[in-house]
């Protein structure tokens, strides 16, 4: 419907000359780029040798060779054709011929990603496997280790050694949240090293000690206290293997 009223009262409405233009471009080579105004669109119109007649509701040529094209006419122009039942399967056997190639395609990533996955794991075990031995102070250090980890479980026993250091953290720090001088260090108070360390050692060890240092005996309160601090912290956290 043309406007009612303003400054283009009587004039066709911007959608009803973009009607006029589809079914005109059926006919001839008139092209309206997206987002155009209504002023591009009507100079675009009469570049193309046309005219909007707003009072038939009509879109003429200028120089007329063809024939004029209503509004009622353009509506029925421009309206979309149904499709053919023929044209309708070819777009399903297409949408599922498309459907198919991503599930191929799709398929063949996932088949890529693990060959690849096993190539790579492939590589990092022929890279562990070609590894250099260690060498000089490196390779002391592993045997070491190898060492001391073979004679604790041959001894029996196994060591918390998270559990223990946070008993041993909680010692360092006194009420006031001052660090204690010297750090607690319970295998010191019990005079044995780490490596020398055994469920039975240490309690040899705490024994002797609580038997010396006891205050009934003329010991050191503190001392006794200590000791007997380093004495649950290793055998708490010390599990005897079966």
């Amino acid at each position: 419907m043309p406007y009612k009223r303003g400054k283009l009262k009587g004039e066709l409405t911007t959608a009803e000359i973009r009607k006029l233009v589809r079914a005109h471009n059926k006919l001839s080579q008139i092209k309206i780029p997206p987002k155009s105004s209504r002023d591009d669109i009507m100079k675009i119109i009469m570049e193309a040798g046309f005219k909007v007649n707003h009072e038939a509701q009509t879109l003429e040529q200028m120089k007329s060779v063809k024939k004029s094209v209503t509004l009622e006419e353009a509506k029925e122009i421009a309206k979309p054709v149904p499709k053919t039942e023929e044209q309708k399967k070819q777009a399903r056997e297409k949408k599922e011929k498309k459907e198919k190639e991503v599930k191929t395609r799709e398929g063949k990533l996932i088949k890529a990603g693990a060959i690849i996955g096993k190539a790579r794991a492939k590589a990092q075990m022929k890279k562990e496997e070609s590894k250099p031995e260690p060498k000089g102070k490196v390779k002391e250090a592993v045997e070491k280790i190898e060492k001391k980890e073979t004679t604790r479980s041959e001894r029996g026993f196994k060591v918390q050694q998270r559990e223990r250091s946070k008993m041993i953290q909680a010692l360092q720090f006194d009420e006031k949240g001052q660090p204690i001088k010297p750090k607690f260090d319970p295998f010191k108070i019990l005079g044995i090293t780490r490596r020398e360390e055994t469920p039975e050692l240490v309690k040899k060890r705490c024994r002797e000690l609580r038997l010396s240092s006891h205050p009934d005996k003329g010991g050191d309160p503190e001392k006794f206290k200590l000791i007997q601090k380093a004495c649950k912290i290793l055998l708490d956290t010390q599990t005897i293997l079966k």
